[in-house]
């Protein structure tokens, strides 16, 4: 009996050993080790859906207007470069109302405040562009002579010695996007630098419009003194073209807190193959990672191709990516004076969808010719021979969660989530399953009310 109740303890002592060493473990991994993020992000995940806040902001631990913010106590840094100056003219003249040189700064790969030949970059709000890549030549640790380095000196040289951009070499123009990698950290950093009492921190890309309302009411969710950083979530990172936030607590961090950190994130740049990575790097050496449950205010697409799934469709949408000037231009006018905030699901009924739950009860909107409520990026199914329209509209009927169908001739494509189409689709029929259509806008309209 005494050896049983010895051999008992000595197994107690074990369990309490191995758990004590795994915490030892745990505790001294880097906050950017996979087994780290793989564990945090499927538990957050897992309480994320317990709570039901991928569905709506109104489930997030304070209501809008906890925290009231306005959009002059919010920075933002608009990342452009040499070769998208016409993109970055369409987004000063939608910038909206608050948006000016009290809070805004222009991050690029050149510097408006030299005169070179072919420099077009005119605003009325005379905000400059900042060229952040030419302090890295001489920040400690920063090899002049590495690829994105040499290739930011060859970048000048051609626009001092060209006289438009069309003439710039293709093989240093295409190549842009590298020294947009560069752009991330030192464009975060001369925000803050520039505006160090801002509650928020807001970083976008010339194409990304963004929905003054509609932000500040998520922002108002939270308190800019704890250490957020928002976005929309892939992975373990914020899609940098959708907006990156963060409070005026994480940036505190970030830019005081640790300057080895910061030197080495810099140095990062040279070699790193995302930006948005980068910066999610950066945040997480400083103990922050990006909050998952907020994600589902952020979109990466322009208006008529964002996909509205079911479970985020009444979320409230903070703004669009990866528009034209034209483009541009067409959300300001459709969103622009739109003084409150709108969700995904908004998107039909602005884009001149019917009510599913109308008098009609959505007839006459469930199949139209010429049209594709899908887009790319999907899988096709499989049809009998020849494959009809109807055909593939039975498939979709037949499909769980299926909220949107395209066909032409032999080829049928179903979704899980819709778009509100309006681009050219010659030889398309398309439509939208209108009983599951009918639940989302239900069910969002009982979250508005």
């Amino acid at each position: 009996m005494f050896s049983k109740c010895r051999a008992h303890f000595r197994l107690r002592i074990a369990i309490v050993a191995f758990i004590l060493s795994l915490f030892a473990i745990w505790s001294r991994l880097p906050y950017d080790n996979k087994v780290v993020l793989i564990i945090r992000i499927k538990s957050e995940k897992i309480r994320y859906f317990t709570k039901g806040t991928f569905s709506s902001h109104d489930k997030h631990a304070h209501p809008p207007g906890t925290y009231p913010v306005e959009i002059v106590e919010v920075g933002m840094v608009i990342k452009t470069g040499y070769g998208t100056r016409d993109r970055l003219q369409a987004r000063l003249a939608t910038l909206g109302e608050g948006w000016d040189k009290r809070n805004t700064i222009i991050a690029g790969d050149y510097s408006s405040r030299k005169e070179r030949k072919g420099d077009l970059l005119k605003n009325g709000d005379e905000m400059e562009v900042h060229d952040v890549l030419e302090g890295l030549l001489d920040e400690q640790g920063i090899d002049p002579n590495s690829r994105r380095m040499v290739l930011y000196k060859k970048l000048q040289k051609a626009i001092e010695d060209t006289e438009a951009d069309e003439n710039i070499p293709d093989d240093i123009r295409d190549l842009g996007w590298e020294l947009d990698i560069l752009k991330h950290i030192p464009a975060l950093e001369l925000l803050y630098n520039m505006h160090p009492n801002k509650k928020w921190y807001l970083m976008t890309d010339d194409d990304t419009y963004i929905h003054n309302p509609s932000l500040l009411s998520v922002l108002s969710t939270l308190s800019p003194q704890d250490q957020r950083y928002l976005g929309c979530a892939i992975w373990r990172f914020a899609h940098g073209g959708s907006g990156v936030l963060f409070s005026q607590a994480a940036m505190y961090k970030i830019f005081t807190g640790n300057p080895e950190i910061l030197e080495q994130s810099l140095i990062d740049g040279l070699t790193a193959p995302l930006g948005d990575q980068l910066v999610a790097k950066l945040a997480m050496r400083n103990g922050m990672y990006v909050n998952e449950e907020y994600a589902v205010h952020f979109n990466g697409e322009p208006p008529r191709r964002s996909k509205v799934t079911a479970d985020k469709a009444c979320a409230t949408l903070v703004g669009f990516h990866k528009m034209n000037p034209e483009e541009m231009y067409e959300t300001e006018r459709t969103f622009g004076e739109m003084n409150g905030t709108f969700s995904w699901w908004d998107l039909w009924a602005i884009f001149g969808g019917k009510e599913f739950n109308g008098e009609d009860g959505g007839l006459g909107v469930d199949v139209r010719e010429g049209w594709d409520y899908i887009g790319w990026e999907v899988d096709e199914v499989e049809m009998r021979e020849p494959g009809s329209e109807l055909e593939c509209m039975s498939l979709c009927e037949e499909k769980t969660g299926c909220l949107a169908w395209t066909w032409e001739p032999a080829r049928c494509k179903l979704a899980t989530f819709f778009t509100v189409g309006g681009y050219p689709a010659p030889g398309k029929i398309s439509g939208v399953h209108i009983e599951r259509m009918r639940a989302i806008e239900t069910r969002c309209r009982g979250t508005e009310a």
